[in-house]
């Protein structure tokens, strides 16, 4: 009798969107539900329009940079999960 064929493993591309929201301010409790959903793996998303105690979604980490911007005033965002140092 012949052995069953051996599995395969399957190797799953990373789940990685990219969206341009163009501000999520009020729409956080939509978004989380949607994120629930879709199980992505790294959402990407530009223009925001938020700080980060206003993007607080529960299961991810935040991060926030900008770029191109050359004033002073501007400085590197923190991570936005507190229990990072």
């Amino acid at each position: 009798m012949a052995s069953p064929p051996a599995r395969v493993r399957l190797r799953r591309c990373p789940s990685i969107p990219q969206w341009n929201i163009n501000s999520l301010r009020g729409r956080t409790d939509d978004f989380a539900q949607h994120l629930q959903r879709a199980d992505f793996d790294v959402p990407a998303l530009q223009e925001v329009y938020a700080q980060g105690e206003e993007v607080r979604l529960p299961g991810h980490v935040g991060y926030s940079s900008r770029t191109g911007c050359t004033l002073d005033a501007c400085q590197a965002a923190p991570c936005l999960d507190d229990c990072h140092p």
